[in-house]
C-alpha cells in the first residue's frame, strides 16, 4: 500500500533488491479505476491508505494468509512523514532526528487497522520527510533527512530531476522508474544518509528471510 503510483515504482524495486528470491509486487492501494477519478474508491495519498486500512473487514493476519490459496509474504504500508503536519494527524515533532515523528506516525497507522504483534509480514515504510529524500540521496543532492518538501528541491539544482506544473513538482511514474534504478544502484549511500531508509531495509530483509 502506497500513497501513489510513483512511490510504488521505487519501493517495489527496493523490495525486489532486498529479497533473496524473485518477487512479484502488487499494488493494493491506490487502486486504478476509471470510475473513481483513476485512483479507486478509496482515493490516493495518505487518506487513501487510511481508508483502505479502515475498510479491511478481516484481521490483517488472515488477509495476508487466508489459509487456502496464495499468501502474501510481505505487506508494505507506506506514508511519508510529511503527513505528520496535516491537521488531521498533528504528530509532527522536532526533526532531526526523524525517528520521533516516525514513531508517532507508526502508532497512528497501527490504530487504523488490526496489526497483531504476531503479524510479522507487515512493514511500515515512513520516509522522512518524503520518499524523494531517498531519491535525492541517490543523486547526490545535499538534502538531509527531514528536509521540507524534497520533491520541490528536485526541480532545482544542476540535475533538475523533476519538472514543474502549476508551481509544483510534476511526478510521473516513468521518471520514478528511472529514479528507482539509481536508488537501488546507490542504496548504500541512501541508507547511510537516511536512517529511515536503513530501517526499512532491515525490516524488509528480516521478513523476507523467513
Amino acid at each position: 500500500m502506497v500513497e501513489g503510483p510513483t512511490d510504488f515504482e521505487v519501493l517495489s524495486r527496493l523490495v525486489a533488491a532486498f529479497s533473496p528470491i524473485p518477487t512479484v509486487s502488487l499494488v493494493l492501494q491506490p487502486e486504478a479505476s476509471a470510475a473513481f477519478s483513476s485512483f479507486g474508491q478509496t482515493g490516493a495519498g495518505w487518506k487513501g491508505v487510511r481508508a483502505w486500512c479502515k475498510q479491511l473487514t478481516v484481521p490483517l493476519q488472515r488477509y495476508l494468509d487466508p489459509g487456502s490459496g496464495p499468501k502474501m509474504d510481505l505487506l508494505v504500508v507506506h506514508i511519508d512523514a510529511d503527513v505528520s503536519r496535516d491537521a488531521e494527524i498533528a504528530q509532527s515533532m522536532t526533526c532531526p532526528p526523524a525517528r520521533h515523528t516516525v514513531n508517532r506516525l507508526r502508532r497512528v497507522i497501527q490504530s487504523w487497522f488490526d496489526v497483531p504483534a504476531q503479524c510479522r509480514q507487515s512493514v511500515l515504510c515512513i520516509p522522512s520527510d518524503a520518499l524523494e529524500t531517498w531519491i535525492a540521496a541517490a543523486y547526490d543532492y545535499p538534502i538531509p533527512e527531514c528536509t521540507y518538501d524534497p520533491a520541490s528541491l528536485l526541480t532545482r539544482g544542476p540535475g533538475k530531476l523533476l519538472k514543474t506544473k502549476d508551481g509544483k513538482a510534476k511526478k510521473k511514474a516513468s521518471d520514478y522508474r528511472t529514479f528507482a534504478d539509481e536508488v537501488v544502484e546507490r542504496w548504500g549511500r541512501v541508507a547511510e544518509s537516511c536512517l529511515m531508509a536503513k530501517l526499512f531495509e532491515k525490516q524488509c530483509r528480516k521478513v523476507l528471510s523467513c
